[in-house]
């Protein structure tokens, strides 16, 4: 049957949607997203109104101190460090208020151009230069640091690129879930009667209502009436659509 397949979807969901589990996510993604602004104004530009906002200034240059301290950076290489990721910062405001005085329209929450070296390498898609070539370009300059001797900045470019790649890693994941789910959606709503008809999987792109074959009539109808569009529901159930039901015998 149906029922059992919908309610462990709807346990999933529930699970989701809790309080537990959303603030793991936000801790998640805090952490990941910390690891990506140690570098993210050094590394895109072009960014979003929203995406690069004075509130994600504050969250870079909180991270530069959290983790230059980590690091162990001294304090005339941490000075350095939140001047030229400040100095880069105000160059982004300044791209986004001339963007917005020639009222040019751009994506609010746009992350940033990759460098434009990027894009002549192999296979240079958008998920293969955030996962693999950015993490690697920042993990090679942290090993040039590291053989000059400056073996803080250099560990803390690691740290960053390993974050980094586990945070495309992280938006991949999720970007996949809400593609499979929209995909999914498509195919239940082109096949929903096939497969209360009991339609083989072949033939439904792989979606079934187990069960399904040994529905009555009016199982098949109810599942109908909840999963049909109105008028589809009207054309293969027309006898139930005529059913009317007078409040005064409900009394």
């Amino acid at each position: 049957m149906a029922g059992a397949t919908d309610n462990i979807n709807a346990l999933n969901e529930r699970l989701e949607q809790s309080e537990l589990v959303q603030g793991y996510k936000f801790w998640i993604k805090f952490v990941l997203d910390m690891g990506f602004s140690l570098v993210m104004p050094i590394l895109r530009r072009n960014f979003g109104e929203r995406f690069f906002s004075p509130v994600m200034i504050v969250f870079v240059m909180t991270a530069v101190l959290i983790g230059g301290g980590l690091a162990g950076l001294s304090g005339a290489q941490l000075n350095i460090y939140m001047m030229v990721v400040a100095l880069l910062s105000v160059f982004h405001m300044s791209v986004i208020f001339m963007r917005n005085r020639k009222n040019q329209e751009w994506h609010t929450r746009y992350e940033g151009d990759f460098l434009p070296f990027f894009h002549i390498l192999p296979k240079s898609g958008y998920w293969m230069i955030e996962s693999v070539y950015e993490p690697l370009f920042v993990l090679s300059i942290g090993v040039m640091f590291s053989i000059l001797g400056m073996h803080n900045i250099a560990g803390l470019l690691v740290f960053s690129a390993v974050l980094m790649l586990l945070r495309s890693r992280y938006n991949y994941a999720l970007y996949r879930t809400k593609m499979l789910d929209e995909r999914d959606a498509m195919i239940e709503a082109e096949f929903a009667m096939e497969a209360i008809n009991g339609a083989s999987s072949k033939d439904t792109k792989g979606y079934v209502i187990k069960g399904a074959t040994s529905l009555s009539k009016e199982d098949k109808t109810i599942l109908g009436k909840r999963m049909l569009p109105k008028d589809e529901f009207e054309e293969n159930f027309p006898e139930a659509a005529k059913i009317t039901i007078n409040k005064d015998d409900m009394r």
